[in-house]
C-alpha cells in the first residue's frame, strides 16, 4: 500500500545493530516466508514489525558478543593476499585475474555450494534460488594479488606456467581459517579435541559444529 513500513524497519534495525541503514537489505513481503501476513492497518505496523526486528536484532547482538569484544562491525573485515607463482607471465594482467576469479570460484567450492538430496535421490539444490553460489558481498573486501617474480619454467612456452586450478585450490585456506575458528569456538565452550567439519563449510555446517547448548538439543 506504500506507508513505507520497508524503510522503517529498515532505520530500526540500523539504530539497534548501530549501522548504516546503506548496509541493511530487506527483502520483500512473500509466501515463501510468511504465508498469511497481517495487513498494514489499524495504524499497528510499525509497532507489530518493529518491536519483532527489534528483538531480532537485539538476540542477534546478544549471540555475537562474545565473538565481537570491543570492535565495530567496521573490524570484521575479510582480507585475502596471494602471491602466485606463475613462471614468467605472458600477460600479468589477465593472469591476476584469473587467479582473482579462479579463487572467489573456489571460495564458492568450499564454503557455499552444496548438493542437497532428497531420500529417495531427488537433487533439492537446483537452480540459482536453491544453489548457492558467490556473489559480489562475497568478494573479499581487501583483495591483494600479486605475481612471483624469478621463477620461470623452462619446460612450457616462454616460461610461463599453469594457472587454472591452482588458485582455485588456494581457496580451501578460507575453509580451514573457518575450521581454526570453530575449533577457538568450541574451546571457548569447554569441548577439546578433534572434530569433523565436511567441505563446503556451509552457515549450517559451522553452526552445528560449534557446540553449545543450542546445538545439543
Amino acid at each position: 500500500m506504500g506507508q513505507g513500513l520497508h524503510t522503517k524497519m529498515v532505520q530500526v534495525a540500523g539504530r539497534v545493530l548501530k549501522i548504516p541503514t546503506s548496509r541493511i537489505h530487506i527483502s520483500e513481503t512473500s509466501t515463501n516466508t510468511v504465508p498469511n501476513t497481517s495487513p498494514t492497518s489499524a495504524s499497528i505496523s510499525s509497532d507489530l514489525n518493529g518491536m519483532a526486528v527489534k528483538i531480532a536484532c537485539e538476540t542477534i547482538l546478544q549471540r555475537l558478543e562474545p565473538y565481537m569484544g570491543k570492535g565495530s562491525w567496521d573490524d570484521w573485515v575479510l582480507r585475502t593476499d596471494i602471491v602466485m607463482d606463475v613462471g614468467s607471465s605472458l600477460n600479468p594482467a589477465i593472469d591476476i585475474g584469473q587467479i582473482e576469479g579462479a579463487f572467489v570460484q573456489g571460495y564458492g567450492l568450499f564454503t557455499l555450494e552444496e548438493q542437497v538430496y532428497s531420500p529417495d535421490g531427488v537433487l533439492y539444490s537446483r537452480g540459482p534460488g536453491m544453489y548457492k553460489i558467490p556473489g559480489f558481498a562475497d568478494i573479499p573486501i581487501h583483495f591483494n594479488v600479486s605475481l612471483l617474480r624469478g621463477a620461470p619454467n623452462d619446460k612450457a612456452i616462454f616460461s610461463s606456467k599453469g594457472i587454472g586450478e591452482p588458485p582455485l585450490l588456494l581457496a580451501s585456506s578460507v575453509f580451514f581459517a573457518i575450521k581454526d575458528a570453530i575449533y577457538s569456538a568450541r574451546a571457548d565452550a569447554g569441548f577439546k579435541g578433534t572434530f569433523r567439519l565436511d567441505s563446503p563449510a556451509t552457515a549450517e555446517r559451522i553452526r552445528m559444529a560449534c557446540k553449545d547448548q543450542f546445538t545439543a538439543q
